[in-house]
């Protein structure tokens, strides 16, 4: 079948070389060709050969022609007529239509719109957001009829998130271990209170894995001071002290410190011990006065023997003496540990007349008692 035409067909005598047969492609199938060989009677007659040019890509016309040979030998001239035929054949090669085969959702150069012939080459690549190594598939020949791509996925894993730029006191929990694309909420921490409106805000996390930047800011709370921590006998350094401070809670000047100072800390606006198991306030008592006490000629101050801090205390005049008109007896006794300056004076009392008392009013008694 050497001499056969590619997609020609003819009906060949007996003294032909060959018989063909031949189907004409459509525009889904190829040409295929049969053929079938015989023993000629007369050798002689030959079909020449016919050459067939293909573009790849490009549709392509064969033509056959056959033609009459006369052979003249010394007995006898035999001439053999073979019919010519000639016939068009519109030839087509095998192309991956419509990236038939790509899967979806991965990035190529291939366009689906331009027809690739077998033993084309596409990549295929990692979408935005994923990382990984690229795949190559190749166009294939699946049958005489049909072709395809053929290849592995590419090697893909979503880029992770990095961490969200904040200012102090947002939380940012909720966008741990999360990949390109996602959203998640940042707040403001226990403890803090926005400083606008919003308390909480989206960020999202783009394809290169870096979160958008946040416009919440958040602001320490402050803890209000307690109104056990107004008594007149404790003093402290709570004022105005935010979330996270602590302080020292101990007893004013005059007052005695039973125990160990309270030591408290500000916690989202309340205070709170600052160890486990510590007080919230000191034990504090007034202290006893113990200077400036008021001394004098005939003064008696034992009424303030044990005076404290805070409370006042009457003193007065030993017996025989009389108060200073004018003075009064009263005195405080004060935190830092003494009493208040005091006028109170004391006066003797005078006796009279000697010669008064009836003992001693007789002539025979002298006396200076005057």
């Amino acid at each position: 079948a050497s001499g056969a035409i590619l997609g020609a067909s003819a009906t060949c005598p007996e003294t032909s070389e060959c018989l063909c047969a031949w189907r004409r492609p459509t525009t889904t199938t190829p040409a295929q060709i049969t053929f079938a060989s015989t023993r000629p009677e007369t050798p002689e007659a030959t079909v020449p050969r016919s050459e067939v040019s293909s573009t790849r890509g490009v549709p392509t016309t064969s033509t056959l022609t056959m033609t009459t040979r006369t052979t003249t030998t010394a007995t006898k001239t035999t001439t053999t007529t073979i019919t010519t035929t000639t016939t068009e054949v519109v030839l087509r090669s095998l192309f991956c239509e419509n990236n038939t085969g790509l899967p979806q959702g991965f990035p190529t150069p291939c366009s689906p719109r331009e027809a690739k012939a077998v033993g084309a080459e596409c990549v295929l690549s990692c979408p935005l957001g994923t990382r990984g190594s690229d795949s190559i598939w190749e166009c294939s020949k699946m049958d005489e009829f049909t072709a395809r791509f053929t290849g592995g996925r590419p090697a893909c894993a979503p880029i992770p998130c990095g961490k969200v730029s904040t200012g102090l006191g947002v939380n940012t929990s909720q966008c741990r271990n999360l990949t390109a694309f996602q959203t998640c909420n940042v707040m403001c921490a226990r403890g803090f209170e926005a400083a606008g409106e919003a308390g909480v805000e989206e960020v999202r996390c783009d394809a290169l894995g870096m979160f958008s930047q946040p416009a919440l800011r958040c602001q320490p709370m402050t803890c209000e001071v307690r109104q056990e921590l107004s008594s007149p006998m404790i003093q402290h350094d709570c004022q105005g002290k935010v979330h996270g401070r602590q302080c020292s809670v101990t007893c004013k000047t005059g007052y005695e410190l039973q125990g160990e100072p309270a030591q408290l800390q500000c916690d989202a606006g309340r205070f709170r011990p600052a160890v486990a198991g510590g007080a919230r306030t000191p034990s504090c008592v007034p202290a006893v006065c113990g200077r400036n006490i008021p001394r004098g000629f005939g003064v008696d101050a034992t009424p303030c023997i044990r005076t404290t801090t805070g409370n006042g205390c009457d003193v007065r005049c030993l017996p025989g003496f009389r108060p200073v008109q004018g003075a009064s007896p009263s005195v405080e006794c004060l935190p830092t540990g003494e009493f208040t300056d005091s006028s109170f004076a004391c006066a003797p009392l005078r006796c009279g007349d000697l010669s008064e008392v009836l003992t001693f009013n007789i002539s025979s008694i002298t006396h200076d008692c005057l």
